[in-house]
């Protein structure tokens, strides 16, 4: 939000962290009407689609929730995923490319990687 995306959502299945990441947002002055929280799970909390989607957490749960994502991504949309142990780098770039998403980059920072993919546009038939 500091850096011009209005609105911005955010959606944690822990209250604590949604509580948190409030206070945050108030804290840098980014006001209520540019962001909206969540407690619960992308795709069970969330009814619309979104251009671009970040992801901080485990791999293991990035790959439960790319069973999912593309229902809430638009078309040429970026979805963002870190928080990844090297080990598990590989499982996440192969399930996404499984899944029809381009893998776009791939940063690696020590021990942690972050992995950058798209949803192509669907050609018109």
């Amino acid at each position: 939000a500091k850096l011009g995306a209005k609105p911005v959502w955010g959606i944690d299945n822990d209250s604590v962290a949604v509580k948190v990441a409030e206070e945050n947002l108030l804290l840098n002055k980014i006001r209520k009407p540019d962001f909206h929280l969540a407690h619960g799970n992308l795709i069970d909390t969330i009814d619309r689609t979104f251009r671009v989607i970040t992801a901080n957490i485990l791999s293991e749960v990035i790959l439960t929730l790319l069973d999912h994502v593309k229902q809430v991504m638009k078309e040429d949309g970026i979805l963002i995923c870190s928080g990844i142990i090297v080990e598990n780098a590989e499982a996440v770039i192969t399930k996404m490319k499984s899944m029809g998403l381009d893998v776009l980059e791939c940063r690696e920072k020590e021990k942690w990687v972050a992995i950058v993919a798209c949803l192509p546009r669907q050609p018109l038939v």
